[in-house]
Order: C-alpha cells, then structure tokens, then sequence
C-alpha cells in the first residue's frame, strides 16, 4: 500500500542521515553527473509529496466513511430504540384490545343474562296475571253458584249490580280491619305487573296480624289459601252480596262456618301477590266485584 512504502522510504532516509543527499551531490563526477542527481532528488521528493498528499486524502476519506459509519450505526440503534417503542406500543394496545374484548363479553354475557331473567320475568307475571284473572273468576264463580242455590231453594231474587247501596240488608258495612285505605277501587298501576288494570277492591293499611273482623254476618263461602289472594275468606251475607278478605297471615274460620257482624275471621298478613301487610277488601255482587267505599260504615 501507499502508506506502506512512504514508511520504508522515511526509514531508509532516517538511517541516511540528514547530509545523505548533500554527499550525493559532493560525490558528483561531472555537472551532468549533478544535474542527474539533482533530478533524481527532485523527484523523489516530488513523489514523496504526492504520497504525503494520497495519505491525507486517504485519511480524509477515511474519517469521512468513519462518520459515515457511526452515523448508520447511531441510525441503527434509534431505529431498534424505535422498534422497541412500537413493540412495546403495540403489547400495549394488544393488551387493552384483549381487557376490552374481555370486558365486552362479559358485557354480552350480562347482557344475554338479563334478557333472559327479563324474559323469565315477564313469563312469569303472565303466568301469575293468569293466575289472578283465574282466582278472581273462581271466586265470583263460587259466590255465583251459591247465590243461585240459594236462590233455587228460597225462590227469592238476587241484588242486580245496579241497585242501590240500601240492599244490604238495610245497613252498612262495619270497616273490616284498624287502618286508612292505601289504594282505592278502580283502575289503577299494578304494583307487580305495571300495567294498568283495575283494582277489584280497596287495601287497607293494617298493621301485620291486625284482626280483621266481618263486615257483616254471614256464612262463611270459602276460606283458604286462593291463588295470588294468598289466604283468603269469602263471606255470604245473602242476596247476592258477599265480601272477601284477602292475603290473610291466619285464618280464624271454615268453610260453612255461621259468623258475626264484628266477629273476627283472622289477621292482616301478606301473602299471595302482595307487597307488604295489608288488607284487600272486596264487596262482591252476584259475584261481581264493586266499589266496598259506599257500603262501609
């Protein structure tokens, strides 16, 4: 290489001496003899120089393709710091791609679960809703075929639905159990359907195991337990009217049983479709529930 023979030429000239190319000329045997000399010399400086100049350049170059280099290498190394990022950014993302895939299954999964309790729900307040329309029916299927036995063996006629409050054997009802009504008769929102239906009787608010007491003398229709009206007594007072209480914790009396005006049949309670303690009372017409507010003392 250049810089190779530039180092045995420096050698050589050092082992020379500094007056190596002054004896060269002394030694001259003619001027031609020094002119050769002196151009040879000349030259070899001249190409010594010219090697000098190659080496720098060399040196430049290198250094330049040096910086080069640890530029690429410093490109590299940014470029793997950058690759790290982005890995660990896309672990990131994922990893929240998988929490959020997660969260929204188990979303669907409650979902799905409370549709189908939503479903389970609503077939079973139609169930009950038939229940109810059923209980209802029977008792006034019940009262109905009394009446009409009564009816066969007395010859005497029924109470028609129409009629005035004065039939009931000439008096009002005593109030049937020690408390204010908390839901009249009529159409109203059915705290356990939500739709809107009518309300056969009014509820009284009674303490749970206040006594209710018949609203009159009768005999007793039924008692027992009766659907959603829980535990339920019907009495019979005659001529087509009867009274029910209903969702009863106890009941005091049997079926055929003769009782009193005032006499207690058992004790507020709640039982069957009810929401808490109270008492649903009913005034029934040839089996047909009615409004009980205008026969109540």
């Amino acid at each position: 290489m250049r810089t190779d023979r530039f180092t045995d030429r420096a050698v050589a000239a050092y082992k020379a001496g500094p007056v190596g190319y002054v004896e060269g000329f002394l030694s001259s045997q003619s001027v031609t003899d020094l002119v050769d000399r002196y151009a040879y010399c000349e030259s070899a400086l001249n190409s010594d120089t010219e090697m000098l100049e190659g080496i720098a350049a060399l040196k430049r170059s290198t250094e330049v393709r040096r910086k080069l280099i640890e530029a690429e290498r410093d490109e590299i190394a940014a470029g793997k710091r950058r690759l790290e990022s982005e890995r660990a950014a896309l672990t990131s993302v994922r990893e929240r791609r998988a929490a959020a895939t997660t969260r929204l299954e188990s979303a669907m999964a409650e979902k799905r679960g409370l549709l189908d309790r939503v479903e389970s729900s609503q077939s079973r307040l139609r169930s009950l809703e038939a229940q109810l329309v059923e209980d209802s029916d029977r008792i006034e299927a019940l009262l109905a075929a009394r009446e009409a036995r009564r009816a066969e063996q007395t010859q005497t006629p029924t109470v028609s639905i129409t009629g005035s409050t004065s039939a009931v054997t000439g008096a009002r009802f005593l109030w049937p159990a020690a408390g204010a009504v908390t839901s009249p008769f009529g159409y109203r929102v059915h705290p356990i359907f939500g739709d809107s239906r009518l309300h056969e009787g009014i509820d009284i608010g009674a303490a749970y195991g206040a006594p209710v007491v018949a609203a009159d003398s009768g005999t007793v229709a039924f008692a027992g337990v009766m659907g959603g009206y829980g535990n339920a007594i019907g009495v019979d007072h005659g001529a087509g009217i009867a009274t029910t209480y209903n969702h009863l914790s106890t009941i005091g009396v049997v079926s055929g049983q003769q009782v009193a005006r005032g006499e207690v049949l058992g004790a507020v309670g709640s039982t069957g479709f009810s929401t808490g303690p109270h008492l649903h009372f009913e005034v029934r017409i040839n089996g047909t529930p009615v409004d009980p507010m205008p026969y109540l003392r």
